[in-house]
């Protein structure tokens, strides 16, 4: 398991952290994380700043808004709704731990770890067959067809089979960035079917590889 990823100045300007350390302060947190682009340090000027704070107790939250030119994505959280990690915190991973209190930042990192080596339950039989044949019945539905149905179908085939093909091998969908770097790293020819199916002027042809690839041959009686 990596160990939690220490505070860096390197990595966080000093501008990130005091909004981050004014935030904490507000919600009346002893915890606070940094996570995402800012924290990996492949942010652009225009990334929010992902941070996660924890308190003793109180309701969750989301507080997202614009400080001095920042998009702000916060999530407050009591200590007990952190106390068994669900799946969508796998998104903390890799944060950064800029103040916490009795190592719990780090600890709750540790947590995601194991999480994400434990892998998801893996798809029922039932639900896999239904999700192969939604693929097809896609398929077919625009194949052929133009206009601003067809299109929405398309877009909504090309968005659900990124997240399908992480479920269908037992593996944590993470978000469309991470998924389509690691696409890039681990599974080249799956990630120029993606590439292509998205480019503007993309044919059935490109999206039915696509869904070959994803989701497999179909079977007979799909």
């Amino acid at each position: 398991m990596p160990a939690a990823r220490v505070r860096s100045g390197k990595l966080v300007s000093d501008e990130i952290e005091r909004l981050a350390l004014d935030l904490m302060a507000t919600h009346g947190c002893h915890t606070a994380i940094l996570y995402g682009s800012r924290a990996r340090g492949d942010a652009t000027p225009e990334s929010d700043v992902d941070l996660l704070f924890v308190r003793q107790d109180g309701p969750s939250f989301r507080d997202a808004h614009v400080a001095n030119g920042l998009y702000i994505d916060a999530f407050v959280y009591p200590e007990a709704a952190l106390a068994t990690p669900e799946p969508s915190l796998l998104r903390v991973l890799g944060g950064i731990v800029l103040r916490e209190r009795d190592g719990f930042g780090t600890a709750l990192l540790a947590k995601l770890w194991e999480l994400d080596e434990r892998g998801p339950v893996p798809m029922p039989e039932d639900e896999r067959r239904a999700v192969v044949l939604w693929s097809r019945k896609m398929l077919d539905r625009f194949r052929g067809q133009g206009g601003v149905d067809a299109d929405y179908r398309r877009m909504q085939l090309l968005l659900q089979s990124l997240e399908d093909y992480f479920a269908l091998r037992k593996a944590w969908f993470r978000g469309p960035k991470h998924a389509l770097a690691w696409l890039r790293e681990h599974d080249r020819r799956m990630f120029e079917q993606f590439e292509r199916a998205v480019s503007p002027g993309a044919s059935d042809a490109d999206f039915a590889e696509l869904v070959q690839t994803v989701y497999g041959p179909f079977e007979d009686g799909i």
